[in-house]
């Protein structure tokens, strides 16, 4: 985030990625939290669940990146399927329930293992 010199003002200014799939988790990310800080919410993350992964998937290190999951229950346990996208696309977040966030150290999940799961949209 940057600022625009407005009179005695400076205006915040966020620059966010032309690709809409990547403008959505950039905001998501980093201008969501920003917001909710300003804004004197002391929540700035969105809820979460813990869920079984119904097949596995990995993501590689470097880099934070979500995963665009499907949350069912099935028999009272939250199952989260992964969306297969190569690039993240606005229909995968369509149809998404919740991220997946990996950390610098990548992720490497298989089936049924347990994954936090934040909420979207």
């Amino acid at each position: 985030m940057g600022g625009i010199e407005f009179g005695d003002r400076v205006l915040p200014v966020v620059a966010l990625p032309g690709h809409p799939g990547a403008a959505a988790i950039g905001f998501e990310a980093c201008v969501r939290p920003a917001l909710r800080a300003m804004c004197g919410h002391r929540t700035r993350e969105r809820d979460t669940v813990v869920a079984r992964a119904a097949q596995g998937w990995s993501v590689p290190a470097g880099m934070v990146r979500p995963t665009p999951v499907i949350l069912d229950d099935v028999d009272g346990v939250a199952v989260a399927t992964p969306l297969p996208a190569a690039r993240l696309s606005v229909t995968d977040l369509a149809r998404a329930d919740a991220l997946v966030w990996s950390g610098v150290q990548g992720l490497q999940v298989a089936a049924g293992d347990q994954v936090r799961c934040a909420y979207w949209g």
